[in-house]
């Protein structure tokens, strides 16, 4: 009986390997099109050849590109254990290149297909999209194993070949997309991107986080050239435009560049190819090398590890999101030199948002959003934090569209802060507010030389109250006079409407930016910071090597009360050295969540180990912070949706929109 309980076991643990680590052969291949002035590299030469190569390598799905409606009619025929997905880019039917992707049908059920033209303006009829000279389309499609149940999406296309902001932002595009179409789950995108890998279109993929280049990260490589050839067979580049990129969990194993040639049959009177290295009855006639198409195919070996499908992250059910960005995505607020203020302390008008709109705070009053955002001139040294810092005041009814104030609503005056919050000003707002209509400003105070934690209260958002250093009275003042900043106050939903609230008895904040403290408070403008034994602030969580957030981890947008605790969403900076994390650029920005239990607030329950949005944009990549930034710092509950606004490489305002009801 135990010898075959022991056989049992062995037969599920095979089965559950198979199961896990599910084996797949996917690929590229731009088949060049039916160029009749290709003379004998034309179409009708090479097509049995492709059609033994894609057997031979027994590609499970390949993108191709180029192909025309009759060659893939020819090539399925031939293939014959093959189908495909995919229209011609220019009716949407039949005419014009394809951007199929070629499957075995006997291996995957299609749930769903369609494709999308590469476009700023229409991505469901044909069209040129910015600068391209022809239309130009994604192919894509989710398939489910028919053995295992694994389901993922394929993604392919061909970028265009002249227009340089049609590469980049079709780049942006496919990204966006990848995320509206594919979720969470696992998928593949190949294509002819005529971007080689050192180009930024192409970085604007590597970097964005949800997906690698399959070459970058596969163990073993058999790659002795670039992917294009001009069918020259004495060519070399190094240059690799055809790419296959992996998100979810598929893992690379081996990665090709498929340099294949045939030969020409010789003619009846070819001369032989004398060689002393054969018998005699050995004939070797002088012949021609040929190519299969003007590009190299590319083929990637991976396996499916439905375990560890952590590469696109699942989000658990503790965390909230996604959070997707509108359609286009573009900043919200911009630096504005035509805003002008008489400033308090110098007498002067000033241009009090030339130098940079961004980190906004955000709550909801009268029916609209109000964006509270900081708003830098350009009165200082050409540096971040050089300038003075204002808070300007923007609503919504739509959570998009923002209407400013003409001049801010906090800044630096001949008051009693001044000390403290000039020449540098006030920076980086997050606000809540109670039950009873008051709204909590928690913002830094900027004197060039410390920044100090503070807070100001408000009934319209427009007239605050300065109330000075949140740790003022705490252990005898002892805080106040260090470095604080960036408090999340905690807060939760009631009746529909997002109010702080007590726990425990007490308000609570979390805050910190090199680690995470949490500190109390029963009327919500002294503060006491949680400190160990010695006196020193207690650390809830920090930096961790090898993660997005091996720099720095600040508190973002007022925590959140839910069913499964306290939600934090946190700033997570990545690290430039051998501490950071690689998959992302070292010195970015990215969100990250921590859930906390209720009964026990210090306690930390739940950790992202990826970040869940990242700099990916042109609008966040650029600006005062070069390296990337999506500085989560507001978070708004309205029409039952949530509006995550952010600041954007230091210099604009983004948002992005989690919708519940679609998680």
């Amino acid at each position: 009986m135990r010898k075959f309980s022991v056989i049992l076991l062995l037969l599920f643990v095979s089965l559950a390997s198979s199961l896990f680590a599910q084996q797949y052969t996917f690929g590229s291949f731009n088949l060049r099109y039916d160029n009749k002035g290709d003379s004998i590299n034309a179409w009708p030469y090479r097509k049995d050849k492709v059609t033994a190569l894609i057997r031979f390598y027994d590609y499970d799905c390949l993108g191709t590109q180029e192909g025309l409606h009759h060659m893939l009619t020819e090539l399925k025929d031939r293939l014959q254990v093959y189908d495909y997905v995919g229209v011609g880019r220019d009716d949407g039917r039949q005419k014009g290149e394809y951007a199929a992707i070629f499957y075995k049908k006997n291996k995957f059920d299609v749930l769903k297909s369609g494709t999308f033209w590469l476009s700023g303006t229409d991505l469901h009829h044909p069209n040129k999209g910015w600068d391209a000279v022809l239309p130009r389309i994604c192919t894509w499609a989710a398939f489910k194993d028919k053995q295992t149940g694994t389901e993922f999406y394929y993604f392919n296309t061909h970028f265009d070949h002249v227009g340089i902001k049609a590469r980049s932002q079709s780049a942006l595009l496919i990204t966006r997309e990848i995320k509206k179409i594919a979720g969470n789950k696992p998928f593949v995108l190949t294509g002819d991107f005529n971007v080689d890998q050192h180009s930024a279109s192409y970085k604007v993929m590597h970097d964005n986080g949800i997906m690698k280049d399959a070459f970058e990260t596969a163990p073993i490589k058999m790659a002795f050239n670039g992917t294009i050839n001009a069918f020259n067979t004495n060519a070399y580049t190094s240059s690799r435009i055809d790419h296959v990129f992996l998100g979810g969990g598929f893992k690379p194993s081996r990665y090709g560049v498929l340099t294949e040639t045939y030969r020409l049959q010789p003619k009846a009177d070819a001369a032989r190819a004398a060689s002393d290295n054969f018998p005699g009855q050995v004939h070797q006639y002088k012949s021609r090398a040929m190519l299969l198409s003007d590009h190299f195919p590319v083929l990637v070996k991976c396996s499916f590890d439905a375990q560890n499908n952590n590469d696109q992250q699942q989000l658990p059910d503790w965390t909230m999101g996604p959070f997707l960005r509108p359609d286009p995505a573009t900043p919200l607020l911009q630096p504005d030199n035509s805003a002008v203020f008489k400033d308090p302390m110098s007498g002067k008008q000033v241009h009090w948002q030339s130098g940079a709109a961004f980190n906004p705070a955000a709550t909801v009053k009268d029916g609209k959003i109000v964006v509270l955002f900081r708003a830098e001139d350009l009165s200082g040294q050409l540096k971040i934090g050089g300038h003075t810092s204002r808070i300007g005041y923007a609503s919504s009814t739509d959570g998009i569209h923002l209407q400013k104030r003409a001049t801010p609503v906090l800044y630096p005056a001949n008051d009693n802060r001044k000390p403290h919050d000039w020449p540098g000003g006030c920076e980086d707002p997050r606000v809540a507010r109670t039950e009873d209509g008051l709204y909590v400003m928690m913002y830094t105070e900027w004197d060039h030389k410390l920044p100090r934690l503070s807070v100001a209260t408000s009934r319209d958002l427009i007239h605050w109250k300065k109330h000075g250093e949140a740790f003022k009275k705490a252990y005898g003042g002892k805080f106040a006079r260090v470095a604080t900043k960036s408090a999340s106050i905690v807060t939760g939903l009631v009746h529909g409407h997002q109010y702080i609230q007590k726990v425990n008895g007490h308000y609570l904040m979390y805050w910190g930016e090199q680690f995470v403290n949490l500190a109390t408070s029963d009327n919500l403008i002294d503060w006491t910071p949680l400190v160990d034994d010695q006196g020193d602030l207690v650390r809830l969580f920090a930096p961790r090597a090898g993660h997005f957030d091996s720099q720095l981890t600040e508190c973002g947008p007022p925590a959140i009360i839910t069913d499964k605790g306290i939600l934090l969403l946190y700033n997570g900076k990545n690290d430039k050295g051998e501490k950071g994390d690689p998959n992302y650029p070292g010195g970015a920005y990215c969100g990250g969540q921590v859930l906390f239990d209720l009964k026990d607030p210090t306690k930390l329950i739940g950790r992202l180990d990826k970040p869940f949005f990242v700099p990916e944009e042109p609008f966040e990549r650029t600006g005062q912070y070069k390296d990337g930034t999506v500085f989560l710092e507001g978070m708004a509950y309205y029409g039952r949706k949530w509006y995550l606004y952010y600041g954007c490489a230091d210099s604009m305002v983004g948002v992005a929109i989690y919708d519940p009801a679609k998680k």
